[in-house]
Order: structure tokens, then C-alpha cells, then sequence
């Protein structure tokens, strides 16, 4: 069984004062035809998953609840505390493979805008059969610069070209949480 797991946390602080802690970025209608970014995360991953998940805080359940109604009450997770991350992945996880410890979970931010939706679902699917095989599978784009706030993804290899998209071994991932770091990435 595949589970979406959107995460729709956040302080609400990168788009100030449009976004508020109570009302983050992934709730603002920013999407190109005038939806949230959640609802169209929500709207781009239907028919892909068999459950779909959102995490945030209990601050913004009502918000997350408004922007997707149909989202049913047991798929929404509320942290009383947000915790990161890890925290909401391993939350979520907890409920998804409670029937299935075979299940494979696709964990997804709740605010990005992604041009091309068909492909993005061709990715997505085939990541989800990657996975399915036992492989851990992570999706990024090629950056135009290091920031701060993001991760590097660094490839080992290249294995496999399929239909323009590479697929790579990943050789390590970590946070680029400071400028010293950052400026080794530039």
C-alpha cells in the first residue's frame, strides 16, 4: 500500500506578513489557478497513493481541514508540539504502516508550486516502484545555487537514463545550515 504523506507544517515566516504561524505559505491561494499550495499538493497526488496524510501543527489544523475538505479527520495529524522534520515523517509513519509494515510512504512538502504536473506524476510513479522493489528513493531538481534552509543531494553515479530523467546512487545528502558550509557549495 502507498502512502502520501504531505507535510503542512511551518511558522509561517518566509512569506511575512502574507503568512502567519496560524497561516503559513503551503495556505495562501498562491497556486497558479488561485488555490493553496496544499490543495494543489493535495489536487497533483490524487490517484497516485492508496492514503493520503498531512501532518502540521495543531495551530493549523483548521486551516489545513478548510483548504482540502475532503481530507478525512483520522488522515489529518495534528503535533501538539512541532518537532521538525523527522518528527512529522516518523508521526505519520506510525499511522500509515500500522496495517502494513510493507507500506511505502512518499513524503511531500505542502508548498511547492510545480509546473509540469504530468511529469511530476510520471516521477513520482516511478519512484513509488523503486520503492516498492526496497529502495529508498528521494526526488530533487538540479539547483541554481546553494542556500541556506535546503538540503544537497550529492550523486555518486549515474545508473539509469529513462525517458530524459536520470536516476542517480546518491552518494550523501546533508542540510547546508550555515554560511561557512553554504559558501563550499557556491
Amino acid at each position: 500500500m502507498n502512502h502520501a504523506v504531505i507535510l503542512a507544517g511551518g511558522g509561517g515566516t518566509r512569506l511575512w506578513p502574507a503568512s502567519r504561524r496560524s497561516h503559513p505559505k503551503q495556505l495562501l491561494p498562491l497556486a497558479a489557478n488561485g488555490e493553496t499550495l496544499l490543495a494543489a499538493t493535495w489536487r497533483r497526488i490524487e490517484g497516485l497513493f492508496d492514503r493520503r496524510w498531512v501532518v502540521t501543527a495543531a495551530s493549523q489544523a483548521e486551516g489545513v481541514a478548510q483548504a482540502i475538505p475532503e481530507l478525512e479527520i483520522g488522515r489529518l495529524l495534528a503535533e501538539p508540539e512541532p518537532r521538525n522534520t523527522a518528527a512529522a515523517v516518523g508521526l505519520a509513519a506510525v499511522y500509515a504502516i500500522a496495517g502494513n509494515r510493507d507500506s511505502v510512504l512518499g513524503v511531500l512538502p505542502a508548498d511547492h508550486a510545480i509546473a509540469g504536473e504530468g511529469a511530476f506524476r510520471d516521477v513520482v510513479a516511478r519512484a513509488l516502484r523503486l520503492a516498492a522493489e526496497g529502495h529508498i528513493v528521494t526526488i530533487g531538481i538540479k539547483p541554481t545555487h546553494a542556500e541556506t534552509g535546503f538540503g544537497w543531494i550529492e550523486p555518486e553515479f549515474s545508473c539509469v537514463d529513462l525517458h530524459r530523467q536520470q536516476l542517480f546512487t546518491l552518494w550523501f545528502f546533508f542540510k547546508l545550515n550555515d554560511s561557512p558550509t553554504l559558501i563550499c557549495f557556491q
